[in-house]
């Protein structure tokens, strides 16, 4: 999975080289984009994650393994009912997180035209 940890120690994919200042480099850009690379990263992960989770989730309770007592009925009910509801708030997240990560590849876009733009303008 991919962290939002400085040290990117646990994020699987290459990440998005920093800019060279052309005044070498000792000299450090910030790369906007890349840190919004990073952040659609960690919401890939997390909709993937929860989609994965979602899967297996609506599978566990299929058949009612706590007997045919009152008892048992009763508490595989509110298992079914438990589980459900937490597949749904898998479901949910995993939506919010797919649309977390458009809209962060979004702003690391427009955030290059922008300064593409500025930089044209300063040009001119």
């Amino acid at each position: 999975m991919s962290t939002p940890f400085a040290d990117d120690s646990l994020l699987p994919q290459a990440v998005p080289e920093m800019p060279v200042s052309p005044h070498g480099r000792g000299t450090v850009l910030r790369s906007e984009r890349a840190d919004w690379e990073r952040r659609a990263a960690v919401a890939r992960d997390t909709q993937e994650a929860m989609a994965a989770a979602h899967t297996l989730l609506v599978g566990v309770a299929e058949s009612n393994y706590f007997g045919d007592c009152v008892e048992g009925e009763r508490f595989y009910g509110l298992l079914v009912s438990a589980v459900a509801s937490l597949a749904d708030q898998c479901k949910r997240q995993a939506t919010l997180a797919r649309a977390l990560r458009e809209q962060c590849q979004v702003a690391g876009q427009r955030i290059d035209e922008i300064d593409a733009q500025s930089a044209a303008d300063l040009k001119a």
